[in-house]
């Protein structure tokens, strides 16, 4: 992680990155999941501590935003893990929430949430309204919102 720090610290940057954003872009970084078994299905993640300090909200905050399913959290074991394609600057792509709002039941189970997240992972097909790509790809890069809807309504049941 030294490399990275000098890497985000030495490079040219149109925007300033301060010692505290280097933090916890190293912190966010370091959290980065990608172990066998279930967490492939759900892409990428990042644990609570990075989440909350990527958000500058407290844990309580995070616990909250996945009660309100404003962030997308999956518990595995007794860790919870956060796909990191929901993530924007600093904040849960707006997209991203209405998505889970749209799609969770009220008070979603552990099993709904980790269906939704390896939904959202997986490609879609090329006559597909997303194009060939997958939900998270379309939310990450700005897609409609309306396009990933309505490609659930015909491939992704709440389970």
């Amino acid at each position: 992680m030294a490399s990275l720090r000098t890497a985000l610290s030495s490079s040219p940057r149109p925007l300033a990155i301060d010692e505290d954003d280097i933090d916890s872009i190293v912190a966010l970084i370091t959290s980065v999941r990608r172990a066998a078994g279930n967490q492939v299905d759900i892409g990428p993640t990042c644990l609570t501590p990075a989440l909350a300090d990527w958000l500058g909200i407290s844990r309580q905050g995070i616990s909250k935003g996945v009660r309100e399913r404003r962030i997308l959290g999956v518990q595995i074991g007794r860790t919870w893990h956060y796909p990191m394609w929901q993530l924007g600057a600093n904040q849960i792509a707006p997209a991203a929430t209405q998505v889970f709002k749209s799609l969770l039941p009220p008070d979603p189970s552990p099993a709904q949430r980790a269906s939704l997240a390896a939904w959202a992972w997986r490609q879609s097909e090329d006559d597909s309204p997303l194009r060939g790509a997958s939900p998270a790809t379309w939310i990450r890069e700005g897609g409609e919102t309306a396009s990933v809807l309505d490609y659930a309504r015909h491939t992704w049941h709440c389970r």
